[in-house]
Order: C-alpha cells, then structure tokens, then sequence
C-alpha cells in the first residue's frame, strides 16, 4: 500500500525532472583591452568564472554598478538560449564584526563616483551639495567648541594654507534670558586665523540680526546661540553655511575705493590697486599696454 509520503516524493522526483536546470556560479568582473564592457554593449560586462585563469565570459548586467575586480553571481537562464547574466554580488567573503553584522568586501572603485563631465558620467555619479564640501566648514560635536576645517587660499598673490581650528563659543551665549545672537565664524586672511564676529542681541528668532562681514575675511558660518544653549548642532539649525565656493575671488578681500572718483584695478584677480584713472580730452579712460592708467 502506498502512503502520503512516497506520493509526496514521487511527485517532488518528477518536477525534479521536468525543471529546467540553471546553472548558477561566482565570477569577478574583469577588464578586457582595458575596459570591462564589450565595445558597444553597454549593459554588459566581462566576468572570469571563479577558479578559472581564461575563458571570460560576456554577461548581462542590470544587477550592480560594474567594478573591476567586483566578485558577483551569474546564472544561466533556463529559457532558450540560455544567456548569462549577473544575479547578484557573490556574498561568499563577508568581513564579520563583533557586532554580528558583515560587509561586503568592495574592491577601489572611485572612478565610479568622479563626475568630470556631463557627456562621459561615470556608473555612480556622486552629485555633491554644497554645504557636503569639507574646505572651511563648522563641525559641531553636540558642546559648545566649533572645529572648522582646513582651507587653502590665495591672498596677495601668495598661498596660504590654513590646517583648522577649534573655537570655544560659550563665551557668546546670551547672559540675558530669552535673548539670541548670532555669530560669523570666519577666516582672517592676513593673521590666517578663525575670527568670531558677534551681532546685536535680539528678543525675538524672527529679527536675528547677522554681522557683516569684515573685511579680508573667507566667512565659514554663522551661529545662533540662545540665551541658556549648552551645546551647538548644526542638525538642530544652529549653524548656517555660508561659504562662497562659486564666487572666484570673496567679495570681502576686495579693497573699498578710499576717494570720490577711485576705481579698483586688478590684472590678475587677487591683488587690486586703488586709484583715480586718467580721463582724454574724448572723456575716454587712458590705457597703456592694455592697463587702465591712473594718478
């Protein structure tokens, strides 16, 4: 007599048989004449099944962003034809931690990220806000010390390199209860120092009133402190970027004209000269060899 069970296995033999069979194995994506996409398939790349020291393969790849050296899967349709394409990323090497929790071991890929043009973008383009930008920025750690970064610049015609600082701002904090001020955090081109400039205290957050900038100084941020703060964090809207990356050279390093009438001259962008230009009988500015001449 037959039981439900040797049913059951009769009919799991049969399926057996009658599923197509897909061959699934691990291989690295390689290069080939120097690139890891067969001329004009863009879809596709070079793999090298694993073990193996020739017979590269060309698979499909609609899975993961293609990296030399990348270890992934690749199975065999079982659909006619039988094409191969990547599955996955081959999970085999996993860096575990004390955690519990793994990584994927990645080889270099930062030609993946480079956007150097908007013709050739790269795999994974890494589009970068602003505010994303290390130069000069005010990072907080949830105290009262600003670190801002590092920056290099241009002043006189000489550069400068400025390697960072941190800044104590409890100094600054309102004495008066229920009272705000905002600071400028900025870079003072001729010392190469962080210089704190302070606003008027206000009552109300709706009328804070934001320093000017002074004169040769590369503003980092501005940072509101409230009577009573204990801490800054820029994630709770107390710090302000406004760094100038798009402007090419900082309005504030541009010398004022000193008498009615003066303009400011400058040949090469960074170094300007003040003066009074010469005026022709036409009403024309006088030049010579190219430059504006003054008195």
């Amino acid at each position: 007599m037959t039981d439900l069970r040797d049913i059951r296995l009769a009919q799991e033999e049969q399926l057996n048989t009658r599923a197509p069979k897909t061959k699934v194995f691990p291989a690295m994506i390689v290069k080939v004449e120097d690139s890891i996409h067969p001329p004009n398939r863009p879809d596709y790349v070079w793999v090298l099944e694993q073990g193996r020291k020739s017979n590269v393969l060309m698979v499909l790849n609609l899975k993961v962003a293609a990296v030399e050296r990348l270890e992934v899967w690749v199975i065999e349709s079982p659909l006619p034809g039988g094409e191969l394409e990547i599955w996955g990323l081959f999970t085999d090497h996993i860096d575990l931690n004390n955690s519990g929790g793994g990584s994927l071991a990645l080889p270099l890929h930062a030609q993946n990220h480079i956007f150097r043009d908007e013709a050739n973008p790269p795999v994974d383009p890494v589009m970068v806000y602003e505010p994303a930008i290390g130069l000069l920025k005010t990072i907080t750690n949830l105290s009262m010390i600003v670190n801002v970064l590092e920056h290099r610049y241009i002043y006189e015609n000489h550069l400068y390199i400025f390697a960072g600082e941190t800044v104590d701002l409890s100094a600054y904090v309102p004495s008066t209860a229920n009272r705000n001020v905002v600071l400028l955090i900025g870079l003072d081109v001729i010392s190469n120092l962080i210089t704190v400039t302070s606003g008027n205290e206000t009552l109300a957050i709706m009328s804070l009133d934001y320093p000017d900038i002074p004169e040769k100084t590369i503003p980092s941020s501005f940072v509101v402190l409230t009577s009573g703060q204990t801490y800054i964090n820029s994630q709770e809207g107390h710090v302000i970027d406004c760094r100038d990356f798009l402007g090419l050279t900082p309005a504030t390093l541009i010398p004022p004209p000193e008498n009615e009438g003066d303009i400011l001259i400058s040949h090469n962008g960074t170094e300007w000269v003040r003066g009074l230009p010469v005026i022709d009988s036409l009403g024309e500015i006088v030049t010579s060899n190219g430059k504006i001449v003054t008195t």
